[in-house]
């Protein structure tokens, strides 16, 4: 992958970031010339990994080998990555998906809120597509990161959104969040919940693990959530000292298209999975159903 795109150079990583250490970034590019299934990473990949992975290099290689796996094996969430598609089209324009331009206590702050739509536009995998999309976009963007502080606003997210959301994306997406994204969760907020994030709770509870479970955190007012998270990283519509999430989303779309080139060049890094060199099929746990939820 072309450096080139990186506005952080990885030079740059090392001078900011006292705990990176080149010698580490050497043993896991030595560790992936032996994989042979999977993709040649350049150097600010890796920094990505090993940072997300608190430099860990054991877990750094589990984590490198699973994202590669998840990204091969689930087209409906890696695949088509192309702006111009109609359902990524209409996932822009229902869902308002802002991160805030600079890092704030070394976290990246992202807030995801959608809009009111018709059921029909609700394509779940598609969201998802578009959130790891403007993720990969960021990790260029902004370098690496201690963390990521994700606000979800359920303002008008409904039990018809839970009811239509496939159970195996869903578990699917929230493997990856926590087991093979490059950004370390800190903290998950919603606010606006109401009576839906009750509902919403009792269906992602069982694929949470209990250090995400205890990052949970439903806001029961703006005031709660400036508390928790840097004021500086909250847009204006919760009282913050950011702009407004319409200004954060109109950025973040227009950074997103910048990197338009970017994306088929991304889909090139997949696994070969039949020159894995290990015996085992490495399924990770990944869901392959598409049942819908069924809920009472």
């Amino acid at each position: 992958m072309n450096e080139k795109w990186w506005k952080v150079s990885k030079e740059e990583e090392y001078k900011r970031n006292k705990k990176l250490k080149s010698s580490d970034v050497a043993l896991i590019q030595e560790w992936l010339k032996k994989q042979p299934h999977l993709p040649k990473l350049n150097d600010n990949q890796v920094i990505m990994f090993l940072t997300a992975c608190e430099y860990s290099l054991e877990q750094t290689k589990e984590t490198i080998d699973l994202n590669y796996t998840m990204r091969t094996k689930l087209p409906e969430l890696f695949a088509q990555r192309d702006l111009k598609r109609k359902a990524l089209q209409i996932s822009m324009e229902y869902m308002e998906l802002s991160v805030m331009p600079e890092l704030h206590e070394g976290t990246v702050v992202v807030l995801y809120k959608l809009k009111e739509m018709d059921m029909s536009k609700y394509l779940f995998e598609e969201y998802v597509k578009l959130s790891n999309m403007v993720l990969d976009v960021t990790h260029m963007e902004l370098g690496s990161a201690q963390g990521y502080n994700y606000i979800h606003d359920l303002k008008h997210f409904t039990f018809n959104h839970i009811l239509q959301t496939p159970i195996a994306s869903l578990a699917n997406t929230l493997k990856y969040l926590q087991e093979a994204s490059t950004c370390h969760i800190r903290g998950i907020h919603f606010i606006n919940g109401g009576t839906v994030f009750e509902k919403l709770l009792a269906v992602i509870k069982p694929f949470l693990n209990a250090d995400v479970m205890k990052m949970l955190k439903n806001h029961p007012n703006y005031e709660s959530l400036r508390k928790t998270v840097d004021i500086k990283a909250i847009p204006s519509d919760y009282g913050g000292e950011a702009p407004s999430v319409q200004e954060l989303n109109k950025k973040t779309l227009a950074t997103l298209k910048q990197y338009e080139d970017w994306f088929p060049e991304e889909e090139k890094q997949r696994n070969d999975e039949k020159k894995r060199t290990s015996n085992i099929n490495k399924d990770y746990g990944i869901q392959g159903s598409f049942r819908k939820l069924d809920l009472d």
